[in-house]
């Protein structure tokens, strides 16, 4: 009778779970799922509003109102037959740039609204 497997005496011996240190008296462990109400000293409800966030918010939603009037007034160049046509790409550049400018814009406006609302 021969033995296929590693004889137990030869492998090593598992490893001992430690405990991680502790700060301020509280035991850390990363495994453990925590809410942010029992966090002593953070309050979500009092956070305040990131101004950075909503700044660059604005900035792209204006920038996305922006493409929009831009494409509106290519629709209408096109529309009124004042455009110049030397590339059949022009025709489709006013529409693709309204809904670009549209969609943009609606986006960052409710991401604006989450921000300020989330408080």
């Amino acid at each position: 009778q021969t033995n296929s497997g590693p004889d137990p005496s030869d492998l090593p011996p598992p490893p001992k779970r430690t405990t991680p240190p502790t700060r301020a008296g509280h035991d850390i462990d990363d495994l453990e799922p925590i809410e942010i109400a029992d966090i002593p000293g953070l309050d979500p409800a009092r956070a305040p509003i990131d101004g950075m966030r909503l700044t660059a918010l604005g900035i792209a939603g204006l920038l996305g109102a922006l493409i929009a009037y831009w494409g509106f007034g290519q629709v209408s160049r096109v529309a009124s037959g004042a455009a110049d046509f030397t590339d059949p790409w022009q025709m489709l550049i006013g529409p693709f740039a309204v809904v670009l400018g549209v969609v943009l814009a609606a986006l960052m406006a409710v991401s604006a609204l989450r921000t300020v609302l989330r408080r």
